[in-house]
């Protein structure tokens, strides 16, 4: 069992000295929770009683309008779509990004 692994249990069993443990790279936090995503989409999928609409976070926020359209197909029509594409701010988006790139420079 490799570090990240050892604390993340550590974490969810909830020991208290978890908390003291240094924390794993992003890197190593990342590919783990990574993992974790992975598995758990592929166990979903075998789930007959539990359907799965996968959305990603970049195709969202490119084409809002089609991505709403597949949310309200999988749910049966029982969301309002107009609702939903005014929930979305891609200003948020655009300053994530560039907060991002100026950290970068």
């Amino acid at each position: 069992m490799d570090d990240v692994t050892r604390n993340l249990a550590r974490i969810e069993s909830g020991d208290p000295l978890a908390a003291e443990q240094p924390i794993p790279p992003r890197e190593k936090v990342k590919a783990a929770f990574e993992l974790h995503l992975e598995r758990l989409i592929e166990w979903l999928s075998r789930q007959p009683h539990m359907p799965l609409l996968t959305v990603s976070y970049n195709d969202l926020m490119s084409d809002a309008r089609r991505q709403s359209q597949r949310v309200c197909e999988f749910l049966d029509g029982a969301v309002d779509k107009n609702r939903m594409l005014a929930a979305i701010d891609s200003t948020l988006y655009r300053n994530r990004a560039a907060a991002h790139n100026s950290a970068s420079s």
